[in-house]
């Protein structure tokens, strides 16, 4: 069996864009793996001429005979997947040369962790997206927001298979948002300091033509996030500043206030020019009450 399988649904992806992902996969440093397309597309545009350009047995190319959509399209990857981890790869991104090699030597080393990201790096922006990496800052950082990017993560297969984690398509296009979520009082998350993906941005991105569907699940999610970890979610109150910024001309901080919540007080700092403080206020409040 791989040590790997490499996870890759497929949607109407543009021939080049395809063969840009296929190759980063079969130039990994890493060769033990399997590299599953699995393809949603209608039957006038699946990608099977595409993918039999590449004589390499460790591609394994599916077909859904009916359109299942991204969610249901995902579990039917891992379910048909062998190995002991699951990449997972978007259809239009790329893996840089090293990043199964890194990733796998992690987890190895690391059985506590069973999901793990990294930095990645966006295409055309030429910027590295970068995230809390240890576990204790990831998970309070969920509390508002996803912020372990699901194309650039590597999967424990047992931690799935003993909670029976899945993708839920009733939070879709933010199913991997709700998986961490479910995910995150049952093993430990971890993201590697480095780009070890490229991620590319255009028009056609499922964030960008499902935003209004995308800010509806992301509400619910983290609604659902207190619910569920309602500790940590204190925790995070307690932790995290909020921050009220007013700019002139868009760019030129005029006043900056600085909130902290510390058991049962909330201290508000306010700035002028962004360095010199003006006003201070400190409020008590009761013990059920947020900000």
């Amino acid at each position: 069996m791989p040590k790997i399988s490499v996870l890759t649904p497929l949607y109407k992806t543009h021939d080049d864009v395809l063969r840009e992902t296929i190759e980063s996969v079969l130039g990994q440093t890493y060769g033990d793996f399997e590299l599953l397309l699995l393809d949603d597309s209608p039957p006038g545009e699946r990608k099977q001429a595409v993918v039999e350009e590449y004589k390499d047995e460790r591609i394994r190319y599916e077909v859904n005979e009916t359109n299942l959509g991204i969610s249901d399209s995902r579990n039917k990857l891992m379910k048909l997947a062998r190995g002991e981890y699951f990449a997972v790869l978007d259809h239009d991104d790329v893996m840089l040369p090293t990043r199964l090699e890194k990733q796998v030597a992690y987890m190895d080393e690391h059985p506590e962790v069973g999901v793990l990201g990294s930095y990645v790096e966006w295409m055309k922006k030429h910027s590295i997206n970068r995230q809390p990496t240890d576990h204790q800052s990831i998970s309070l950082r969920l509390m508002t927001s996803c912020c372990v990017v699901h194309t650039a993560t590597m999967l424990r297969r047992s931690v799935i298979e003993q909670t029976g984690a899945q993708y839920e398509k009733q939070w879709s296009p933010a199913e991997d948002y709700a998986l961490w979520l479910f995910l995150l009082s049952h093993t430990q998350f971890h993201n590697l300091p480095e780009a070890l993906t490229r991620y590319r941005c255009h028009e056609n991105n499922t964030s960008k033509l499902q935003k209004s569907k995308m800010d509806i699940c992301t509400a619910g999610l983290l609604a659902l996030a207190e619910t569920r970890n309602p500790l940590l979610y204190k925790q995070y109150l307690n932790s995290t500043p909020h921050v009220i910024l007013v700019r002139i001309f868009g760019f030129i901080p005029l006043i900056k206030a600085v909130g902290r919540r510390n058991r049962d007080t909330v201290r508000w700092v306010v700035w002028l020019f962004n360095f010199i403080p003006i006003l201070i206020i400190k409020k008590r409040i009761r013990q059920h009450q947020g900000w």
